[in-house]
């Protein structure tokens, strides 16, 4: 198992500086899509993706968008467009979880997570972070994890500016628009406080022969509901995929499999309550770990 706020035994590796250059040159060649110009997404086997997590190399400062693309007041990238009127970023997606036994994530990649995601977007999630920050937002940082001695971890809570995320579904009466947090039921854990907001985390990024790669568009984590350690965004919680039990289901509102929605994207109102996860922590192996 790998410790509160790690991804998993791949991702924690790539953290803790493990590298197989051989290995990686060959992903990077097979399977990872570049940042650089907009075009399609192409499709990436979750074992080639899993193993590109566990070999790449050091993390880099988070991407920035292009001048003349923050200054686009129409812009517009494969999945998404900018609503600059609402100051709102809406997605297209299409539902994968309607039935699905637990979920951690709201929004997935394609041929990614989907097997516990809600929602599947076409948008590479290096393109939201783009969008969200042509709206004036700064990314902020994911959940991570690293071995500071024998048997303890140091975690450093997620950061990043609130985000409030609805769901535009096709209705009896035209369309409708709900807060997303009522497609999903909340979990009772004592830990999972503040679910009604999302952080603009801003994923990581890493480089490699001079190559900048997106986390996100490796492993497909768009939107998160617990922390993978490598979220474009990430719902308020002190939850990990480690230490959530798997409890959080999605409800009877969820239309049918292969419904196309739309999600919007917008600032939250400021929230003078405090952080669920406020302090970087030190804490023991987990059992198991």
């Amino acid at each position: 198992m790998s410790p509160a706020g790690d991804t998993n035994s791949a991702p924690g590796r790539a953290r803790l500086g493990f590298t197989r250059p051989g290995l990686f040159s060959w992903l990077v060649t097979a399977w990872v899509p570049r940042l650089g110009p907009v075009t399609a997404r192409p499709a990436i086997p979750l074992a080639g993706l899993l193993l590109a997590l566990g070999s790449i190399g050091p993390v880099v400062a988070q991407p920035t968008p292009p001048p003349a693309a923050a200054d686009d007041a129409s812009l517009q990238l494969p999945g998404l467009r900018v609503d600059r009127a609402s100051r709102s970023v809406l997605l297209d997606a299409r539902v994968v979880g309607q039935d699905a036994d637990w979920l951690e994530l709201i929004a997935c990649a394609p041929k990614s997570r989907e097997h516990e995601a809600l929602l599947v977007i076409d948008a590479r999630p290096s393109h939201l972070h783009l969008a969200l920050t042509t709206l004036g937002f700064q990314a902020g940082t994911p959940r991570t994890a690293r071995r500071v001695g024998p048997g303890q971890w140091h975690t450093d809570p997620a950061r990043g500016p609130e985000v409030v995320i609805t769901v535009i579904a096709p209705g009896t009466d035209g369309p409708v628009e709900s807060p997303i947090q009522t497609w999903y039921a909340a979990s009772t854990d004592p830990h999972d406080t503040h679910a009604d907001r999302f952080l603009f985390t801003g994923s990581q990024t890493r480089t490699h022969d001079g190559q900048t790669f997106y986390l996100a568009d490796l492993s497909g984590s768009a939107i998160s509901l617990v922390h993978f350690g490598d979220d474009t965004i990430a719902r308020r919680t002190a939850l990990t995929q480690n230490t959530d039990g798997q409890t959080l289901k999605p409800t009877d509102r969820v239309p049918p499999n292969g419904t196309p929605v739309t999600l919007r994207l917008r600032p939250a109102d400021p929230d003078p309550s405090p952080d669920p996860d406020p302090t970087p922590t030190d804490t023991p192996d987990p059992p198991g770990g």
